[in-house]
C-alpha cells in the first residue's frame, strides 16, 4: 500500500526485499571472515562463464582475489608433438610387434629407444638375421620389412642395468607363456624370481577383478 501511495510498483519492492533477504542468507552462511585490506590473498580458478564472474565478484568482500584462467586454449587443442620424440630418447625396457603377426620382442637398451630401434630396422632392411632376433622373425617368415616407430611400445624407462634386467626378463617370461614371443632366451634375471613375481601379479589381478 505504502508503494503505490509513493507511485512505486509492488513488484520493485518484493524483489529488492528477495535481493536482501539472498544476501542476508549467504552472509550467514559464508564461514569466510573479511580480513584486512592490507592482507590480500590471490588464487586462480578455471573460467566457466557467469558462475566465474560471480564468484570473483564475491571474492573481493573477502580480499581475496581470484584470477580466471581458461579452461581450452589453442596450446591445449595442439598435438603434443616434442612430447612424444621426447620420450624415445630416454632408455629402458621396449617391445617390438609384428605387421604381420601377433609375435613380438622383448628387449632392453641403456642408449635411447630410438638408436636401438634402428638397430633392428637396419637388420631387417639389410637381410642381417643374425643381428636381431626380430630381423630373424621377419625374414624367415617372409613378414613385412616395413617397420617404424610406431611397431615400438615402450614398457619402462630405468637407467639402472639391475631394474632393466629383471623387467627384460619378466616381460620376456610374461610373452612366452602367452606364447607370442620371439626371444630366444630369457634375459639375464633368475627365472625363479621372475616367475613369482609373474604369480604374483597373477593374484592381485585376479582379486582386483572379483572385487
Amino acid at each position: 500500500m505504502t508503494a503505490l501511495e509513493n507511485n512505486i510498483r509492488p513488484f520493485v519492492i518484493d524483489k529488492a526485499v528477495k535481493k536482501f533477504k539472498k544476501m542476508k542468507m549467504v552472509k550467514n552462511a559464508c564461514t569466510l571472515i573479511p580480513t584486512s585490506k592490507s592482507k590480500i590473498i590471490y588464487g586462480k580458478l578455471p573460467y566457466y562463464p557467469k558462475l566465474s564472474e560471480k564468484l570473483q565478484s564475491n571474492a573481493k568482500r573477502y580480499n581475496i582475489n581470484i584470477g580466471l584462467k581458461p579452461t581450452c586454449t589453442i596450446k591445449s587443442m595442439m598435438p603434443v608433438i616434442k612430447q612424444t620424440q621426447e620420450k624415445y630418447k630416454k632408455n629402458g625396457i621396449y617391445e617390438i610387434t609384428c605387421n604381420d603377426c601377433d609375435c613380438n620382442y622383448i628387449g632392453q637398451t641403456s642408449r635411447n629407444f630410438k638408436t636401438r630401434f634402428k638397430e633392428h630396422e637396419s637388420a631387417i632392411r639389410l637381410n642381417h638375421a643374425d643381428k636381431s632376433h626380430f630381423a630373424k622373425h621377419v625374414l624367415d617368415n617372409n613378414h613385412s620389412k616395413n617397420v617404424t616407430l610406431n611397431n615400438l611400445q615402450i614398457l619402462d624407462y630405468s637407467n639402472d642395468f639391475r631394474i632393466r634386467n629383471f623387467m627384460e626378463s619378466y616381460f620376456i617370461r610374461d610373452r612366452k607363456q602367452k606364447g607370442h614371443c620371439v626371444n630366444i632366451d630369457d634375459g639375464l634375471c633368475n627365472s625363479n624370481l621372475v616367475q613369482f613375481a609373474l604369480n604374483l601379479n597373477k593374484i592381485v589381478h585376479m582379486n582386483a577383478t572379483k572385487n
